[in-house]
């Protein structure tokens, strides 16, 4: 056995965990100067590997450097802050002569409820870890104006949060509203009705979204683009419904509650004459659809 090689490889092996976890936020990159205090324990730990690698007690120095590293990790290395919640009450007043507006919404992982009306251009609470959402209002034109909400702060912990970060934004109910919504991970809930919501843009890597549509006199395009989505749809009796789908893996109840097979995708019956109309796209590796009529909620 070659005692040397497996202690080298079980301090690389450490190393690249302690940079993986800064890397992504869990630790703090000042652990290295804290590791850095304890620089006689590590002295005592190579000079045991060098005086019992030829023995039954090989292993012991292995152990001993690995108990001093989660020992200096424990008094110091986790920064308390990237686990606290924050939560951050936001508005922005709608400018004058704004006719339509175009909201992003960029997130690591968690949770987005889009619902309204709003006093404004849109009203928000945030729950957050780390830094605040960033928010930055740019005119398009003189009659548009573009929303970017984001977080810059993307770090692995949000992950293991079990999608903890929330985000709630009520729209405006006075001018048209096209969103885009981009995460690595997303639990969407957008309920229709109280605003025009023109455009629903979604590209994740997993989503889980559920749409509840409503009567609102117009049409709505949605567009799904994710690696993994589960999507239900909540539809009123007098809402048209056509979804298109390009998944591979896709499993859906249209067929089972009476939707009209169409290019690519199912129909309402009711799809090319109602006023209210809801047109889906949704391309991803693994799909699942379930459309529930409104009134068997």
């Amino acid at each position: 056995m070659r005692v040397g090689r497996i202690n080298l490889g079980a301090a690389l092996v450490v190393i690249g965990l302690l940079l993986a976890l800064m890397k992504w936020g869990f630790l703090d990159w000042s652990l290295w100067w804290k590791l850095g205090r304890w620089w006689p324990a590590f002295l005592v730990v190579f000079g045991l590997n060098l005086v019992l690698q030829r023995t039954r007690l090989w292993f012991i120095p292995t152990v001993l450097g690995l108990l001093v590293v989660i020992f200096a990790v424990t008094i110091g290395g986790i920064n308390p802050g990237d686990w606290q919640t924050h939560t951050l009450v936001a508005n922005q007043s709608l400018p004058a002569g704004t006719q339509e507006a175009r909201i992003c919404l960029d997130m690591g992982a968690g949770r987005i409820r889009l619902v309204g009306p709003a006093k404004g251009l849109y009203e928000a609470e945030f729950r957050y870890f780390g830094d605040e959402p960033s928010r930055n209002l740019t005119p398009l034109s003189a009659q548009a104006v573009k929303v970017d909400i984001r977080q810059e702060d993307r770090r692995a912990p949000k992950w293991m949060r079990g999608l903890s970060e929330r985000w709630d934004l009520q729209l405006s109910s006075e001018i048209p509203n096209d969103v885009e919504v981009f995460a690595a991970a997303v639990d969407l809930g957008v309920f229709f009705g109280d605003y025009p919501l023109r455009v629903l843009d979604v590209s994740a890597g997993y989503g889980r979204i559920e749409l509840q549509l409503a009567e609102t006199g117009f049409r709505t395009d949605i567009f799904i683009n994710a690696t993994v989505t589960d999507i239900t749809l909540i539809v009123p009796p007098r809402v048209g419904v056509l979804v298109q789908m390009a998944s591979l893996l896709t499993s859906h109840n249209m067929k089972e509650i009476g939707y009209i097979p169409a290019e690519d995708g199912y129909r309402s019956a009711n799809y090319s004459e109602a006023e209210s109309a809801v047109y889906i796209y949704v391309a991803a590796t693994a799909a699942r659809l379930k459309v529930k009529p409104q009134n068997s909620i």
